[in-house]
């Protein structure tokens, strides 16, 4: 099928492949759309629930339909230029920064026209679709990529490399299928998911840093004879590119082991999420009550303290009482010995007063006595 291709491409001679661009990017326009219109007339007859669902999950059903279409006739084109075309096969290989291929610019034209078509309908139904952002970041960059290379001419190579990533697109989309036809709890849910990962790995993880590393030994006396710009390109794209597979890599590796933990140990998450939040509440409400009981502790803790601070503040007070009592009293010895100064010989303060007074009362008794005593004899 691609031989045949690369021969009716011959017909298109002039070295610039305006035509075939243009051609090419109109009629996988046309094509993308057929396809997703198509997918919303099969779709709720192959799987009627297709009908209950929110005009948004319908887009994203039916874009991820046009998705594996582009993705399968990619990967094609791209791993039979690496593998079995007898020019590319050994051209881009010898000389990748350079090499120009035909069925190359084919393939970037297709997926020109695919891009366009998809940021057309996500754009329309942004507010219902999922991953908006990211995927109009992505086909922005990506469209970007293919303008440079197509008005370039090269490096090709770089791009059909990293367009053969589609290979792990096939996997995501039927995952994401399954996932929505509430069959994540099946075996095909994780097969989905092991296939996808392990087409992730080989691909992004392990060909395209390779590759990437092989183009820039071969190729890096002529890349830096280029201008800036394709520099740039060619420094820019597969670092940003392999970084963001490397990043992805890590959700999905983690995605699948707890696919496996759970198929492993069904009981652990029946009754999905609301098992798994009403442990966390629990054990949430097992933390308060910890915090509670801790709390009261805390207070109890502090209740004695403040009871032994009560105690030691009485016992201040006392000795602070029985300062200030002493201090009144030699201010009253003080008093009363300028006021005995003063009379002459009033013997000790206001307390000894009265004491004097009786004295002084038993004294005038007694000389009382004296005298009767003096009279009678």
């Amino acid at each position: 099928m691609a031989s045949k291709l690369v021969e009716i491409l011959e017909d298109y001679q002039t070295h610039n492949d305006t035509v075939l661009i243009f051609n090419t990017l109109f009629g996988s326009y046309i094509l993308c759309y057929l396809i997703y219109k198509l997918s919303q007339y099969v779709s709720p007859r192959i799987y009627p629930p297709y009908a209950t669902f929110t005009e948004g999950t319908k887009a994203d059903w039916d874009t991820r339909t046009v998705s594996t279409v582009h993705a399968v006739i990619t990967t094609y084109l791209c791993f039979y230029m690496f593998l079995f075309d007898a020019e590319d096969s050994v051209g881009w290989f010898a000389n990748p920064i350079t090499h120009y291929s035909r069925l190359g610019v084919f393939t970037l034209s297709f997926t020109g026209g695919y891009m366009i078509n998809d940021t057309i309908i996500v754009w329309r139904n942004r507010h219902g679709i999922s991953a908006v952002k990211s995927t109009l970041f992505h086909h922005i960059l990506a469209t970007f990529g293919l303008y440079l290379n197509l008005y370039w001419n090269y490096p090709l190579f770089f791009a059909i490399l990293y367009l053969s990533t589609e290979a792990s697109t096939t996997f995501v989309n039927l995952r994401w299928w399954l996932y929505t036809m509430n069959m994540a709890s099946t075996k095909r849910y994780l097969l989905a998911g092991l296939s996808m990962t392990l087409s992730f790995f080989l691909v992004r993880i392990l060909l395209i840093p390779y590759w990437t590393i092989v183009a820039y030994m071969t190729g890096w006396k002529v890349l830096m004879q280029q201008p800036a710009s394709v520099i740039l390109f060619c420094l820019f794209f597969p670092i940003v590119g392999t970084s963001l597979n490397f990043f992805w890599f890590y959700h999905i590796f983690n995605g699948l082991l707890r696919a496996i933990a759970k198929k492993k140990n069904p009981s652990l998450y029946a009754s999905g999420n609301l098992k798994k939040s009403g442990n966390l509440k629990q054990s949430g409400n097992l933390k308060q009550s910890g915090n509670l009981k801790q709390s009261g502790n805390l207070k109890q803790s502090g209740n004695l303290k403040q009871s032994g601070g009560l105690k030691k503040s009485l016992e201040d007070l006392k000795k602070s009482g029985g300062a200030k009592e002493q201090q009144q009293q030699q201010q009253q010895q003080q008093q009363q010995q300028q006021v005995l100064k003063q009379s002459g010989g009033v013997q000790q303060g206001k307390n000894s007063s009265s004491n004097n007074n009786l004295k002084s009362s038993g004294g005038a008794s007694l000389s009382t006595s004296g005298k009767m005593r003096k009279k009678n004899n």
